[in-house]
């Protein structure tokens, strides 16, 4: 499929860019929906060997700097380097019980996780640093726009307020 040369470079180059930071992701997905199709018996456990150790080919394989022609995006170049080493109807059982849009969506909550674990870790190296200071740290403290007493920013009342907000729902899972 050929596009126009705008579209290509406007849309798609910059989507293939893009892809290529979460491409690890992808093959997290593949590998993961992989296992479930093998363990429930939709793919035999001999194709799901040789779909696994293609994809482990193409994991290693280095991605071209620019997206091909007739390729819309990263995700179809994988799918169809996947078809070039095992054929097409194999590599066709990938997609078995689901759709692009659950690839897209998975990988989206995969990124903001790792952000949201970044951010837990930073907020976590604050709190034993400021555990490390006197106990009485004040800041300015505002309600209803106007000044009010400062807080106090004892670690414990820190860890007390952003711990139950801020981080079970991110290690419950």
């Amino acid at each position: 499929m050929r596009f126009s040369k705008v579209y290509k470079q406007i849309v798609l180059d910059n989507s293939f860019n893009n892809w290529k930071n979460l491409l690890d992701y992808y093959f997290q997905i593949n590998k993961a929906h992989l296992l479930m199709l093998a363990r429930t018996e939709i793919v035999p456990e001999s194709l799901a060997k040789e779909i696994a150790q293609a994809l482990a080919d193409l994991e290693n394989e280095k991605i071209d700097e620019k997206l091909p022609e007739d390729v819309e995006d990263l995700v179809f170049l994988i799918e169809r380097r996947l078809s070039q080493k095992i054929g097409t109807e194999k590599a066709g059982f990938l997609h078995t019980a689901r759709s692009r849009n659950d690839i897209d969506a998975t990988i989206f909550r995969m990124c903001v996780r790792e952000k949201l674990l970044e951010i837990a870790r930073e907020l976590i190296d604050l709190v034993e640093k400021l555990s490390k200071r006197p106990n009485k740290t004040f800041a300015p403290s505002c309600s209803c726009t106007r000044m009010v007493n400062p807080p106090n920013l004892r670690p414990s009342r820190i860890i007390c307020s952003l711990w139950p907000s801020i981080f079970w729902r991110f290690w419950k899972n």
